[in-house]
């Protein structure tokens, strides 16, 4: 019988292998992650998870992103995930960040640990607010709902299998252990793998023509709205493996031939384990697609949206302990203006910053949770107690 968890596992699984079709580079990053992974024999933060959960995770862990274009499409994701055991979690406005884009975010994710450490996926997903005045005339407003209204982001083969699963949720009250699938789905048990292949289908990437005065309109918004709204449908933006060596890999994609971005984002590796969440990813592709002008001429053009992502994660952290990382970033970045054009620049701002944490934290996780600046879960061992870190993610 499929549960929410396996159904999770068989969903990034096949996202993944779409996703490297569609970016061949994506795949490139997969598998020098997982080069990377093999190699790796040192201690990291992310050590401290039991060994069965974290060579699980390291190999299945993904982070995917997509966007919608209306809280009704929000909705519609909602109940998609949770038949996949997803709930969402947390909430970013990122219309308050320092470059304003028109949208606001959650993430859907497993909220057990049991669950997480089965089937650690994740999407984040974020929301164009059409209605915000501060991005979108009235005019604007109106034409956007119009057409929105007129997306279906659903098939109707996926819509009538997720009746099928409201109809048995209303009867089965064991939604968390595979009760949701047990009767609707005990009769057919290839229909879990056609539900599976039906949610790849939402993410695919819309080929059809896109109307380039609409684009262009949005564009001069957001090009975070012209993603989203000028389309037909949603696709993925990225799709995050996991890695236990951040610097190793970026130092492998470069040398590969893949162009990488300036820096590796968050707190530098240093002498006590791995903090937060570490990301760095290759720069968005120019990928082409067909544009429709008013008089239906067919132009190519392309377009930069969709781009590979990796992270390398780590503990989490208390708000004391976070202000103490954010305070030794902030010294790092003061060096530069915080760019990482010039290679001697970003070593000393780097150094400065692994010399920062070095002085205001401890280097142990029991000295981390003594001083109050992490999560930590204590567990009897067979002959102590055994100290495990939490999950160094950001509420994702």
């Amino acid at each position: 019988m499929s549960t929410p968890s396996t159904l999770r596992a068989a969903l990034a699984e096949r996202l993944s292998a779409m996703y490297a079709a569609e970016v061949p580079k994506y795949g490139h990053l997969v598998d020098a992650t997982a080069r990377v992974n093999a190699a790796s024999t040192g201690t990291t933060g992310s050590a401290t998870e039991d060994d069965g959960i974290r060579s699980n995770r390291l190999g299945s862990e993904r982070h995917g992103a997509v966007r919608v274009a209306s809280f009704a499409e929000l909705a519609q994701m909602a109940r998609l995930f949770r038949c996949y055991g997803m709930q969402a979690v947390g909430f970013y406005d990122l219309r308050t960040s320092a470059t304003p884009i028109p949208v606001v975010s959650t993430a859907f994710r497993p909220i057990d640990p049991a669950d997480m450490a089965a089937s650690p996926f994740r999407m984040f997903t974020s929301t164009l607010v059409a209605d915000d005045g501060r991005f979108f005339s009235p005019d604007l407003q109106a034409e956007l709902a119009r057409r929105v209204a007129d997306r279906q982001l659903f098939s109707a083969e996926l819509t009538d299998l997720l009746d099928q699963i409201d109809s048995s949720l209303n009867r089965d009250s064991d939604s968390t252990s595979g009760g949701i699938f047990a009767s609707a789905f005990e009769a057919a048990p290839d229909i879990s793998s056609q539900f599976v292949d039906l949610t790849v289908d939402v993410f695919r990437l819309n080929t059809e023509p896109l109307d380039a005065d609409w684009h262009d309109l949005l564009d001069q918004v957001s090009p975070v709205a012209s993603d989203i709204a000028a389309a037909a449908g949603t696709h993925l933006n990225h799709l995050t493996p996991r890695v236990t060596d951040i610097e190793a890999l970026h130092a492998l994609m470069e040398a590969e031939g893949v162009t990488m971005i300036d820096r590796i984002q968050g707190p530098p590796s240093w002498d006590g384990p791995d903090l937060l969440l570490r990301q760095t990813s290759f720069r968005a592709l120019d990928e082409p697609r067909v544009f429709l002008s008013e008089t239906g001429k067919a132009a190519e053009r392309t377009v930069r949206v969709r781009f590979g992502e990796v992270e390398q994660r780590g503990i989490a952290l208390t708000r004391q302990g976070r202000e103490k990382v954010d305070v030794a970033m902030r010294a790092g970045d003061a060096l530069g203006n915080g760019t990482g054009d010039d290679a001697r620049t970003e070593h000393q701002r780097v150094s400065r910053i692994r010399r920062a944490l070095n002085e205001s934290l401890s280097p142990t996780l029991l000295g981390l949770a003594i001083d109050g600046d992490a999560y930590v879960e204590f567990k009897p061992g067979p002959n102590a107690l055994r100290i495990e870190s939490a999950d160094g993610s950001d509420g994702t």
